[in-house]
C-alpha cells in the first residue's frame, strides 16, 4: 500500500454559472497569451525579417521574449518607444509564470472553513515529504491578471510597426 500523500482527484462538476465563469476567464486568459506569442513573432519579424521570425518559432516563449527585448534595444525606435516596449515585454515575461501555473496544474476543489472552493492546485508545492501546504489559485486571483494581460495585448498591438 502506498503512503504517498497525493491522492487521485475527484471529478469536479461546478454549478453552471461558476463553470461558465471559470471557462470564460481562463479561456480568455489562454487566448490572450496566444496573441502575445503571435506578437513575439511579429516583433522579431519586424526587426529581423521573416527568416529570423521563422527560426524563432523553435524557441520557447520566454526565449522569444528575451530575443524581442534584445531586438527592441538595438532598434531605431525612440528612447521612449524602447522604454515602453521593454517594460511591456518584461511584464509579459513575469505574467508567463502565472500562465504556467494555470496551464500545468490541476483544477480541483478543497474545503476551506467547511465550504468547498474551486481552484488550481500548484503541485510544485508537493515536493518532498509532507505535510504539504500547496498554494491554491482562486478565480479571484486570476481575474486581475487576466485583465492586465488584456491591457498588455492592446498596448503591444499598438506598438507593432515597421522597425
Amino acid at each position: 500500500m502506498s503512503t504517498h500523500p497525493i491522492k487521485p482527484l475527484e471529478t469536479v462538476i461546478l454549478p453552471p454559472q461558476e463553470d461558465e465563469q471559470w471557462a470564460r476567464v481562463v479561456g480568455s486568459f489562454i487566448l490572450h497569451f496566444g496573441t502575445l506569442e503571435f506578437f513575439s513573432f511579429a516583433f522579431i519579424g519586424i526587426f529581423s525579417g521573416h527568416d529570423a521570425r521563422d527560426a524563432a518559432m523553435k524557441l520557447t516563449f520566454s526565449k522569444r521574449i528575451q530575443l524581442v527585448k534584445k531586438l527592441v534595444k538595438e532598434s531605431k525606435w525612440t528612447y521612449d518607444e524602447k522604454k515602453t516596449a521593454l517594460k511591456l515585454w518584461s511584464e509579459v515575461a513575469e505574467k508567463c509564470k502565472f500562465r504556467n501555473a494555470l496551464a500545468h496544474n490541476p483544477f480541483t476543489t478543497k474545503t476551506v472553513q467547511g465550504k468547498t472552493v474551486s481552484g488550481i492546485l500548484n503541485v510544485r508545492h508537493l515536493r518532498g515529504p509532507g505535510p504539504y501546504s500547496p498554494s491554491f489559485i482562486y478565480l479571484r486571483d486570476i481575474i486581475p491578471v487576466h485583465n492586465r494581460i488584456g491591457e498588455l495585448v492592446l498596448a503591444l498591438n499598438a506598438m507593432i510597426k515597421p522597425g
